[in-house]
């Protein structure tokens, strides 16, 4: 073979190659922007900022939140609400004497006291929680943790669809404000497969600014509590300095959770 035939193999070889390559990255690119592709996408984009991209949406920041990290435990987002509700003056988060006939347990309770019963500044899933809670108080407006866990198993199916809700209302508002949107795929025979959430451009950018708040936030030390239900929520505990009502929202949204998880396996045993 010629040294000219030779070159001409090699040089269309390489072509060839290219034109494989340029293809699978075209290819790459035309894929729908799925969550694992979104958690790839966005790791070189994460940088410390000092804002948060859901500031004005709870449901919104948590089900991205989730959709980043595969899961978040109902534990903690129950806690990052009953901080904001006590930074925000709606309850105050207090150790409390046991109420005589009414509680169990110990002498001094974790407990949550309703400042007020109700507030026109929460909506939706917020806004059904607080008043799913505070309709479980008394005359004192106080909720104590042996109380909460009693109202709470004997209420469990109300629990979870409250907990529920905030997926539903994260995953609508991700889609009417065009982070994401569902993709509907057909199986053979005209069935229809599950739907999996679908990242836009504008979703990718928020989930990495959520990131980089994260970052940011992990690296602060006591920051004025307006930043303290967003640091329960993304980790970063570190700039709460009142450790007492941080223990606490921790403590009474675990029982929540503990004493519905109770009340669902009871009632699934038929006692």
């Amino acid at each position: 073979m010629k040294i000219s035939d030779i070159k001409y193999v090699t040089l269309s070889n390489i072509i060839s190659l290219l034109l494989i390559y340029l293809c699978y990255i075209i290819y790459k690119k035309l894929q729908p922007m799925t969550v694992k592709r979104m958690r790839k996408e966005i790791k070189p984009l994460i940088k410390p900022i000092n804002f948060n991209p859901f500031a004005d949406d709870f449901s919104k920041m948590r089900m991205m939140l989730a959709a980043i990290d595969d899961y978040v435990p109902a534990e903690r987002t129950l806690a990052a609400l009953f901080m904001a509700w006590h930074t925000k003056d709606l309850i105050s988060l207090q150790i409390t004497p046991k109420k005589l006939l009414k509680s169990f347990g110990e002498q001094n309770q974790q407990s949550i006291r309703f400042i007020t019963r109700e507030n026109k500044n929460l909506t939706g899933a917020e806004k059904l929680f607080f008043e799913m809670l505070s309709s479980w108080t008394d005359e004192s407006d106080i909720l104590q943790k042996s109380e909460l866990y009693q109202l709470a198993r004997q209420n469990s199916s109300l629990v979870f669809q409250r907990i529920e809700q905030f997926i539903i209302e994260g995953k609508h508002g991700l889609r009417a404000t065009g982070q994401m949107q569902p993709e509907k795929k057909r199986r053979h025979f005209g069935f229809l497969d599950e739907q999996r959430p679908i990242f836009t451009s504008k979703g990718v950018r928020q989930a990495a600014e959520l990131k980089s708040y994260q970052q940011w936030l992990k690296m602060q030390n006591n920051l004025d509590n307006t930043f303290w239900s967003d640091a329960v929520l993304l980790e970063a505990e570190n700039v709460i300095s009142d450790k007492q009502t941080l223990d606490i929202c921790k403590t009474l949204s675990q029982t929540i959770v503990t004493a519905a998880n109770a009340g669902k396996q009871s009632k699934s045993l038929g006692e």
